[in-house]
């Protein structure tokens, strides 16, 4: 079904709530699997108009990333919960689901950086702005240093925007 529509968004509180519920670490697993697009946004990168403030947001998430832990996720239904544990068991296992997860999450935020696109809003002096007369280089390089640590950390390899090998 998330193949046929083609595109999630993934919008993280500051808890990362996103993270901790069985079915959003599901539907990340089936929107690569289903080959659809995953978008990843931390919500108080949607508020600011300063594009600093969007990067520091971004910056905290191969910190929150260390806490994705599939045993430790809820359902609001016990069933649910039951059928969902019992097919990544059966598919993927826990701990690949924790890596596949995490991976796809940075990707997912890496297609969303500051200087990538704008949130126009209804301000239209910020309508016609784009990101191309900025220069976002000290930002960009701090966020693939900060994603290179993170896959090195968690055993997935290089997957930077820098190196483009997810």
């Amino acid at each position: 079904m998330i193949g046929q529509i083609g595109l999630t968004l993934v919008e993280l509180d500051e808890e990362a709530t996103y993270l901790t519920r069985s079915f959003c670490l599901f539907e990340v697993c089936a929107t690569v699997q289903g080959k659809a697009d995953l978008l990843c946004l931390a919500r108080n990168t949607l508020g600011s108009d300063d594009a600093s403030e969007r990067w520091n947001e971004m910056l905290r998430l191969p910190e929150i990333m260390q806490k994705v832990d599939g045993t430790k996720a809820s359902c609001r239904s016990e069933e649910d919960q039951k059928l969902i544990a019992e097919y990544i068991q059966a598919n993927i296992g826990f701990e690949h689901l924790d890596d596949f997860v995490k991976k796809a999450i940075i990707r997912g935020a890496d297609r969303c950086r500051p200087d990538q696109f704008s949130i126009p809003r209804n301000d239209p002096s910020l309508i016609q702005r784009t990101y191309a007369t900025f220069s976002f280089s000290d930002e960009k390089d701090e966020w693939d240093d900060a994603i290179e640590r993170f896959c090195v950390e968690s055993r997935t390899g290089s997957c930077t925007s820098k190196t483009k090998r997810w």
